[in-house]
């Protein structure tokens, strides 16, 4: 009843830095050099979230929406919380648009014609294995007929939004 053996185990949602750098790194954007000095994690930074900057007097309230730690205090384990405002974030971020439209520009998937090749070849991207055959019929019911490159990102960002790419099992 505790979920205490591993194929009970309760699943885990990705921190902030973790899900900053996973998104980066499924779109092929993530700088994975080591060292130099700390930035702001803003939209164009595409360092590593451990690089970020943290200014102790204003919390970027993104970084409190996913329930960063008070640099001020020692905490041994960070709160996690789940609202609306980072479903929000999901939907709305250009930040997350941006790394959907990176996902489709990968070239083992923009040289793809074949619709369900290009939706096999995206799964495996972003989540890491095959659709099944469920999975494909709903994604050629969302693409359409005729898939637009804009129908291509929203499936992408519909992706990168799943419960699978969130946490980890």
């Amino acid at each position: 009843p505790e979920n205490r053996l591993l194929w009970r185990q309760r699943p885990r949602r990705l921190e902030f830095e973790a899900l900053r750098d996973s998104l980066l790194r499924v779109a092929g954007r993530l700088d994975i050099r080591s060292g130099g000095r700390s930035a702001p994690l803003t939209d164009d930074n595409v360092r590593r979230a451990v690089y970020g900057y943290t200014d102790r007097f204003r919390i970027p309230a993104l970084r409190r929406n996913f329930d960063a730690a008070n640099p001020d205090q020692s905490i041994a384990r960070r709160g996690e919380t789940t609202h609306p405002l980072q479903a929000l974030f999901f939907l709305n971020s250009p930040f997350v648009r941006a790394q959907a439209e990176h996902v489709n520009r990968q070239p083992e998937i923009a040289e793809l014609i074949d619709p369900a090749a290009r939706i096999a070849a995206l799964y495996r991207r972003v989540l890491a294995r095959e659709p099944d055959a469920a999975e494909q019929a709903l994604a050629r019911g969302f693409l359409g007929a005729t898939p637009t490159e804009e129908s291509w990102t929203q499936f992408a960002q519909a992706l990168l939004l799943s419960n699978e790419f969130l946490y980890c099992d």
